[in-house]
Parts: C-alpha cells; sequence; structure tokens
C-alpha cells in the first residue's frame, strides 16, 4: 500500500524503512511491530495528506482484526527549494560541460536542507551505474567525478563573474 500510494503523485517517494517484529520467529503471531516509513515530496501539503491517509489505512487495517496501532511521528522536515538562481548558474555550467542536464526534484535531506535556511542552494548529483543510493553498493564512475570536478569549476567561474559583475 506504501508504494502503490506514493506512486499516485508525480514527485512522491514513500519507502517502508525498517520493519521490527516481536518475536521475530516465522511461526508465531507477532506480539508488536513497529515499521518506519520515509515519505518526501516537494510539497508539503501533498506529503503531509498521503502521511495521513497512510495512517488512516494502517489504522483501519488494525481495527479491522482488533489490535491496537499507535503512530509516533519521529522526523518531520519541511521541502526546502533551492535557489533558481544558483540552479540557473548550475544548469549553465552543466551545458558548458557538454552534458545535457536533468532537473529532478530530490527528496534529499542533505546538508543543503540546513544550508538553504542561510544561503541559497543547489545541488549536482552524480550518477551510480546501477541508480541506487544510500547502499553500500553505491559507487560513481572516475569518469563521472572528472565531469563534476568540471562541471563546479565552472560553476564557481561563472558565479565569480556575475557577482563580480553586479
Amino acid at each position: 500500500a506504501v508504494q502503490e500510494i506514493g506512486r499516485r503523485s508525480e514527485g512522491m517517494r514513500a519507502t517502508v524503512g525498517q520493519i521490527v517484529v516481536h518475536p521475530n520467529a516465522s511461526n508465531v503471531i507477532p506480539a508488536e511491530v513497529y515499521l518506519s516509513l520515509d515519505i518526501r515530496h516537494g510539497s508539503d501539503s501533498i506529503r503531509l495528506s498521503t502521511v495521513d491517509e497512510l495512517v488512516r489505512i494502517a489504522a483501519s487495517f488494525a481495527s479491522d482484526d482488533g489490535v491496537d496501532f499507535g503512530v509516533t511521528r519521529r522526523n518531520h522536515t519541511d521541502s526546502v527549494a533551492v535557489s533558481p538562481r544558483m540552479t540557473s548558474i548550475l544548469h549553465s555550467a552543466v551545458i558548458d560541460a557538454g552534458i545535457r542536464p536533468l532537473e529532478m526534484v530530490s527528496g534529499a535531506g542533505h546538508d543543503a536542507v540546513v544550508m538553504a535556511s542561510r544561503f541559497p542552494m543547489a545541488m549536482l548529483f552524480l550518477r551510480h551505474p546501477g541508480g541506487i543510493s544510500h547502499h553500500p553498493d553505491e559507487r560513481v564512475d572516475v569518469e563521472d567525478v572528472a565531469v563534476a570536478i568540471d562541471v563546479l569549476e565552472k560553476f564557481v567561474s561563472r558565479l565569480a563573474i556575475e557577482e563580480t559583475s553586479v
């Protein structure tokens, strides 16, 4: 249900992060189950309404089965917009490096979320050959790192030129 509901809205990412079952035995009905959800979207209202919908569904399942159900919201981070100006400069730097830019909404909770409250921010992602992240198998190719360094050099140069011409 989590992934199905998460796919309803473009840009939504909804995943189950952890499932902890007590007792954790294949032949025993568990007395307790803890589940963590990670739900991300560029719109806080869409994300929060999705959380509410998932909680209602889970509560309904629990009620139907006569089991207790509770929710603890541990983390909540508002979505943060990138700087249109910084994104435009980064976009141009990518093109200058001979790469076709791919823009995406990121649900990433990187340092950029904290930085955006104080400074204009944009993000440059490096591709992973398998498309995975935050996993022991995550890696980048040396050639992609070289391209990223080239893009960042072009970005900083463009930014410096723009700042000094103001």
